[in-house]
């Protein structure tokens, strides 16, 4: 994006209204980050009343906030390392009395959820055995797509979600809750209606990373999917944190 010179004859509240519009529309920014761009604009406008010195700046800081927000969001999709924190777990192990397996884990993050058995990206838990109770936050991202090859095309949370639903008809479950990205494609609105419990987080999760730390700037809302018979106590219990469907 880049802002064009024009005439320093333009009233003021004129060119802070050009500003405004223009900051606006950058589809980069966040509304906080754009107030905060148009307040620190404008306090220059008064300050210097020079309209070249304006445009380089706004141009110049446009600029840096479209390359860190590129940088952050680059980041975010391309890790799949993003552990749910332990207030959820807690939630969710009310529903289902215990965590027997989770299947889409490490170290780190069973140092709360504390599942009788997990597995990890290192021995593939989609390919392997599940039973019992099910916690499942399911890999997503850029890198997790790129490395499922031929299913790319369809995000993997789907090939998650579609095995847990086969494998609970098949009674090789007793329950299972699913923690995911909320999308309106039509894939997930065609899957979502087989689970007999859908709660649609308020708001977005903040997601641990690798060492434990809070994630900044959650891009996504969220949906738990539960499938099991004990729908009545996942909306009791979850709906304190959204809206619940059972």
């Amino acid at each position: 994006m880049n802002i064009t010179k024009q005439t320093q004859t333009l009233d003021i509240s004129v060119i802070k209204d050009k500003i405004q519009n223009l900051i606006y529309s950058a589809n980069t920014l966040n509304m906080l980050e754009k107030l905060a761009l148009a307040e620190s604009i404008f306090e220059l406008l008064e300050e210097k009343k020079d309209f070249d010195t304006l445009v380089r700046q706004l141009n110049v800081d446009l600029e840096v906030a479209a390359t860190n927000r590129r940088k952050q969001i680059g980041e975010f999709d391309s890790n799949c390392e993003w552990y749910t924190p332990p207030q959820f777990i807690e939630l969710a192990r009310k529903v289902l009395g215990k965590i027997d397996l989770d299947p889409a884990s490490n170290k780190v993050a069973q140092q709360w959820i504390k599942a009788e058995k997990y597995y990890t990206k290192e021995n593939n838990g989609y390919a392997q055995k599940w039973s019992g109770n099910v916690w499942c936050n399911p890999p997503y991202g850029r890198d997790v797509n790129l490395a499922y090859g031929d299913k790319k095309s369809t995000p993997v949370t789907y090939y998650w979600l579609k095995k847990g639903i086969e494998l609970y008809q098949k009674k090789e479950i007793k329950q299972i809750i699913f923690l995911v990205n909320r999308t309106g494609a039509t894939w997930y609105k065609d899957i979502v209606i087989n689970f007999n419990g859908l709660c649609e987080v308020t708001k977005r999760i903040a997601f641990y990373d690798s060492q434990g730390n809070p994630s900044t700037g959650a891009r996504y809302y969220n949906d738990f999917l539960y499938l099991g018979n004990n729908a009545y106590k996942f909306e009791d219990v979850f709906c304190e944190i959204g809206r619940v469907i059972a």
